[in-house]
């Protein structure tokens, strides 16, 4: 599972749900990791989230990177992405399947259903209930229990929506307009 966000208070919520839920969803899925990416004014408090949740595991599950510029590897590198803005929208560019999580609020496992919403708060969630511990558990359980060709459908099905709402054809084309 990767997450990619600026670490400053006002958006380091998910990645602080991550290493809180880290110990439950090692317990239930033993080979899985978190990828947290990204540096900011709340980067401690993360860390020392990680650590905690570490040590509850006995093992290295929660890893941060801190700042990086290949964005595209920490994506490519996960099954699942969590996160919001561009960031979610390079992972579903990528056909991964996301939870959108974040400071503004929580969409939840995103499919076109979801789109609206997402659309209108720019992938931020804004409006949505707040981002909580057990919800986001639940729904990375949900993706993880998945088949692998299920995941992959969803992933897809994320990528579509990008090539439809955002390439650069149409974002040209709603400039000129």
């Amino acid at each position: 599972i990767v997450l990619v966000s600026r670490m400053d208070t006002d958006r380091s919520l998910a990645a602080l749900r991550l290493a809180e839920i880290a110990p439950r969803l090692r317990a239930r899925f033993p080979n899985v990791e978190l990828l947290l990416v990204g540096d900011g004014n709340d980067y401690v408090r993360v860390q020392e989230a990680a650590g905690r949740a570490n040590t509850a595991c006995g093992d290295e599950v929660v890893r941060l990177t801190g700042a990086r510029t290949d964005i595209n590897c920490a994506i490519a590198s996960g099954e699942i992405f969590v996160g919001v803005s561009r960031a979610v929208l390079e992972a579903m560019s990528m056909a991964k399947p996301v939870v959108l999580a974040g400071n503004e609020g929580y969409l939840g496992v995103f499919d076109s259903t979801k789109f609206a919403v997402a659309y209108d708060s720019n992938f931020c969630c804004r409006g949505c209930p707040k981002t909580e511990a057990d919800t986001l558990y639940a729904d990375l359980c949900k993706l993880l229990g998945m088949s692998e060709a299920e995941r992959r459908r969803l992933g897809e099905a994320n990528r579509e929506i990008v090539r439809e709402h955002y390439s650069v054809d149409r974002m040209a084309e709603d400039y000129l307009e």
